[in-house]
């Protein structure tokens, strides 16, 4: 029998029906390699070594690498982890890399189906494993009754290691309904710790599809007896929480559509993996070496390319020679606000400047374009810049504010762009510690002032992938 439990984590981990098992570390280590055996693991093998390495273990549940910052899982196993587990086996992992946070769908707290969502922000990126991406847009046409899908899992086995090493199924995709995938059944199935997990599917190779992989679902539940089918929660379905709940960390988990899938392809949108079930290269290279990757996708619309027209930014709030009062506060927060367009390939990123030199740490790579500071008082000129995905750049004009002053008159000069690390420099600024000088006498000094954005900042802000 089958019960759905799309209910509070707490009862369903008493039910025993959530995928979820006793955290591996408590299970003795794994010595040696995994082998790939092929006897029966509730109708799959274990993994060879280097095979679905996005594919991780959370110690206890499963999740994927879907970005080299962000391990999604299962709403249902918790929030408490403070590591994740690459490589084959959980105890004995090949690497191990610590969170930053982790967060649950609230949708799944309310009982609402299919959204078993979570996600642990990691602390450092893995920025040489192959990522395979998620299923979006016009690709979840391939959810189909009867197609092949691969499911993955460190979850309870009926062969050794029974518990906490990796292992995968090939099997089918029976359908969807609301919002989850069934999957699996006659014995081929996930188990126990395979909650969170993922399952993949292969792009098919016509109607100008590369034949690249894409994941799509997590394992959410199933039978008791692991016998099958499993039940999934979409990750597509997900993506407006996972992106706006990411967006204060810059990430963007779509490098080809928009959250809600529609095609809109950065230079990202490529590279992804051919064949990920196949090992190549070794953990000490991040299973890469040789690994195949996909020409620029061009399945749910054109390819992306590169154009030379740039784009269109301005600063719409506040009004140009906006004055502002502390009232003994030592500083005020201002929100500026930006519009920015690109016809061609697409905003990549805006920046606020601070007369044509960057703020450090502000890039937003998706709207809404704000910015909120806290300035001490002084007279500021600020602008923004607009980068779009070919590298063109363009700037707004300035907008001047006084704060316990009038506002000043603009520079003389158009606004022209520097990094970060030359903004830093030019006002004694490293790493939010430096010194700050006066530009000239009774003049505020501008690099105070940029150490009070920078450590009172309160922007919200994404960067690219």
């Amino acid at each position: 029998m089958q019960l759905r439990l799309v209910i509070p984590a707490f009862l369903a981990l008493t039910t025993g029906l959530a995928l979820v098992a006793a955290p591996a570390q408590a299970a003795p280590p794994i010595p040696g390699e995994v082998d790939g055996s092929t006897q029966p693991i509730f109708g799959g093998t274990n993994s060879l070594t280097c095979a679905w390495p996005s594919a991780v273990s959370m110690g206890g549940c499963s999740g994927t690498l879907v970005h080299p910052e962000v391990v999604i899982y299962a709403a249902h196993c918790g929030g408490n982890y403070d590591q994740i587990y690459l490589g084959e086996r959980t105890n004995g992992a090949a690497r191990t890399v610590a969170t930053e946070y982790c967060k649950l769908n609230p949708d799944y707290g309310a009982g609402i189906p299919g959204t078993d969502h979570a996600f642990c922000k990691l602390a450092e990126p893995v920025t040489d494993v192959p990522i395979v991406p998620i299923l979006m847009g016009c690709e979840t046409s391939v959810l189909t009754p009867g197609r092949e899908v691969v499911v993955v899992g460190f979850g309870t086995a009926d062969i050794e290691p029974t518990n906490g090493a990796k292992s995968e199924v090939y099997t089918t995709l029976n359908g969807i309904n609301n919002n989850e995938a069934n999957i699996g059944g006659g014995g081929e199935d996930a188990c126990f710790g395979d909650s969170g997990g993922p399952a993949f599917v292969k792009l098919p190779t016509e109607a100008g599809a590369d034949g690249s992989w894409r994941v799509f679902g997590i394992v959410s539940y199933g039978s008791q007896d692991c016998s099958g089918p499993s039940f999934y929660s979409l990750m597509h379905v997900g993506m407006p929480w996972f992106e706006s709940e990411l967006a204060a960390d810059g990430i963007d988990l779509t490098p080809c559509t928009d959250s809600e899938g529609n095609w809109a392809p950065t230079p990202l949108c490529q590279g992804f993996p051919l064949d990920p079930g196949t090992p190549y290269g070794s953990w000490a290279n991040g299973c890469s070496e040789g690994a195949p990757l996909s020409e620029a996708s061009q399945l749910c619309g054109p390819a992306f390319e590169p154009e030379f027209e740039p784009p269109v930014v301005t600063i719409v709030d506040p009004p140009d020679g906006s004055s502002y009062a502390t009232e003994g506060a030592g500083a005020v927060e201002v929100t500026f606000t930006a519009e920015a367009e690109d016809p061609g390939s697409g905003i990549r990123e805006l920046r606020l400047q601070l007369e044509g030199e960057d703020i450090p740490n502000n890039a937003l790579t998706g709207p809404p374009w704000e910015w909120t500071l806290n300035l001490p008082p002084g007279g500021y000129a600020f602008n923004a810049l607009a980068v779009d995905w070919s590298d063109n750049e363009a700037s707004s004009d300035y907008v001047t504010v006084g704060v316990d002053e009038p506002a000043p008159e603009p520079p003389p000069e158009e606004p022209l762009p520097t990094s970060d690390d030359e903004a830093g420099a030019d006002f004694g600024i490293d790493d939010g510690q430096g010194c700050a000088c006066a530009l000239e006498d009774g003049a505020p000094a501008r690099g105070l002032a940029l150490l009070a954005l920078v450590g009172l900042l309160g922007i919200r802000r994404r960067r690219v992938r």
